[in-house]
């Protein structure tokens, strides 16, 4: 089970329930393949020098939804209608600049990258949840 993700940029706030989150780490590295003197070539071929520039790209991908609040669950939200949470999380998206994202007991600096909703169709009037796809690097701005 994952837990769940709240969004928080000046005083709106959205949580979000998660299917899957995907955290990747991504090195930047420089391969770097000195020639070699033809006296060599007996040899064999030489390995390869790795420079490693200690940048490291932290991301998640999250899969989930938003729903209107039921019970404790997404209390602190600034909305507890599904419509006005959707509405919420597209303003924090276009926005722009970075937020705080609480997931798992950890507060981390974040810009989103992407973000796709998703509604379905349901046999009520009344949209009860919307599917997020989200694309998330944790940074700050410059």
């Amino acid at each position: 089970m994952t837990s769940d993700i709240t969004l928080t940029k000046g005083s709106t706030v959205v949580t979000l329930f998660t299917i899957s989150v995907d955290e990747t780490f991504t090195k930047t590295l420089i391969t770097i393949s000195p020639p070699q003197s033809r006296q060599g070539w007996t040899n064999g071929p030489k390995d390869s020098k790795i420079v490693d520039l200690l940048r490291i790209a932290h991301r998640f991908e999250i899969d989930g939804f938003i729903a209107a609040t039921e019970g404790t669950y997404g209390q602190s939200d600034t909305s507890s209608t599904v419509a006005g949470k959707r509405t919420n999380l597209i303003s924090i998206f276009n926005g722009g600049g970075t937020l705080t994202m609480a997931y798992s007991g950890t507060n981390y600096t974040v810009n989103i990258e992407k973000l796709s909703v998703k509604e379905t169709a349901e046999d009520s009037s009344t949209v009860t949840k919307l599917d997020l796809k989200m694309s998330i690097i944790v940074g700050v701005d410059i």
